[in-house]
């Protein structure tokens, strides 16, 4: 398979993906559609982002973060909820692992300062959310492990 073809294809899955989800979302019952939009953005933070040579041609890479930082992680936190739970504990930390991925691709030493400014304002914000998280017995279990 040609790498254009690739980058079509991977485009073309993800925009159907999305289309559908959007299509559907209203007939699907609330809770059902936010635990799958947060599985689909583990699972596109999951994936080894595919490594493409740059050229006039090629989208940049880890197009899979922004997918998921994007369409999954910032579509749930667009419903207005005053609850911190699980999921928004969830989608928090994904949407900051995303942005931490995206500001390490635009400079993988982290040698300009705007990138070194960013990282910290991540560190911040993840600080803040497990302030936030610790209190709470069930949150806390899951930063203590590590996972979502």
């Amino acid at each position: 398979m040609k790498l254009d073809n690739v980058f079509f294809y991977d485009f073309y899955s993800a925009t159907s993906l999305f289309n559908i989800w959007t299509k559907y979302a209203p007939r699907l019952p609330v809770d059902y559609y936010n635990e799958k939009l947060l599985k689909v953005g583990d699972s596109l933070c999951q994936m080894k982002p595919m490594r493409y040579q740059r050229s006039k041609t090629t989208p940049p890479p880890h197009l899979e973060y922004k997918l998921a930082l994007l369409q999954c992680y910032g579509r749930y936190l667009q419903q207005f909820s005053t609850n911190f739970d699980e999921n928004k504990f969830q989608a928090l930390s994904g949407k900051n692992m995303c942005n931490y991925q995206l500001v390490c691709d635009s400079d993988e030493n982290l040698q300009n300062k705007e990138s070194v400014v960013q990282c910290l304002h991540i560190l911040s914000f993840l600080r803040l959310i497990m302030q936030v998280a610790l209190p709470q017995e069930h949150l806390c279990w899951i930063i203590f492990n590590g996972t979502c």
